[in-house]
């Protein structure tokens, strides 16, 4: 074999050996930017009340659920402080201005939009779902509130827990309420205790039953809910009432064990 052999078999083993390296490198780059999912785990374990983290929007779940990436981790995000109505809950009908609310969340939440994830100072970081529970703004403005002030969502409390900002998003609520805007225009069956107040899982007055259109207890000591016809439901004290088994476990609670 002649030396020009040699020479082009060792350039052939270089140039093997740096496409390789090439691929390796693209192949990781591609897996790096795939974003971890952080949902109730990982990168997202040690934020902790009163933190502020920027991200940008991956998809709005329905109205007052959206999915974030912050800093390569993806987290779901429950928007703290109000209730919209359910769209997409599995095994449920679609809720009087449900669709609409999904709708006007993803106008005011469009996918790759920069948003601030913000948790309550004195509140509870996740809900019962690990997601996180924070107020969402988007160029200066809180997206919670702007579903209040429209109509497409009601003031709700976690667990019935105070946060920092339930007084301003009550009160927005009062003002969309007076002016029968969106759901509390639409729906007029079906939110009947809140057009006289309260919200929709709200407590029934001491010593009253749970609404017709709220049949659902909720016992605040155990988290249990119980359905009409559940064996413990007659003996159950109301503290909380909702109109299905979705707004339910949205607020914290789980159903019985036994049935």
């Amino acid at each position: 074999m002649g030396p020009c052999h040699h020479v082009g078999v060792h350039l052939g083993r270089l140039c093997s050996g740096f496409f390789a390296v090439l691929a390796a490198a693209s192949l990781g780059a591609g897996c790096a930017a795939e974003p971890r999912d952080g949902a109730g785990e990982g990168g997202a374990a040690s934020i902790g009340p009163g933190a502020r983290l920027p991200g940008f929007v991956e998809r709005v779940v329905d109205g007052d659920t959206v999915v974030a990436n912050v800093d390569g981790v993806r987290m779901r995000v429950r928007l703290l402080g109000i209730d919209t109505p359910e769209s997409v809950a599995p095994g449920e009908p679609a809720e009087c201005f449900g669709p609409e609310a999904t709708r006007r969340a993803r106008q005011l939440l469009p996918k790759g939009a920069a948003v601030q994830i913000v948790l309550d100072p004195r509140g509870e970081v996740r809900d019962r779902f690990g997601r996180l529970l924070a107020y969402v703004e988007r160029r200066g403005r809180m997206v919670n509130e702007q579903l209040v002030r429209s109509g497409h969502a009601e003031v709700f409390a976690y667990r019935n827990r105070q946060f920092a900002r339930r007084s301003r998003l009550e009160a927005t609520e009062r003002r969309a309420r007076r002016a029968r805007r969106g759901l509390w225009g639409a729906c007029a069956g079906a939110t009947a205790g809140a057009q006289a107040g309260a919200p929709q899982s709200d407590a029934p007055p001491e010593g009253t039953p749970c609404p017709d259109d709220r049949p659902i207890k909720g016992n605040l000591p155990s988290g249990i809910y119980h359905r009409p016809g559940d064996p413990s439901y007659e003996r159950t004290k109301p503290e909380r009432c909702f109109a299905s088994a979705a707004k339910a476990e949205a607020a914290g609670f789980r159903p019985p064990l036994r049935r």
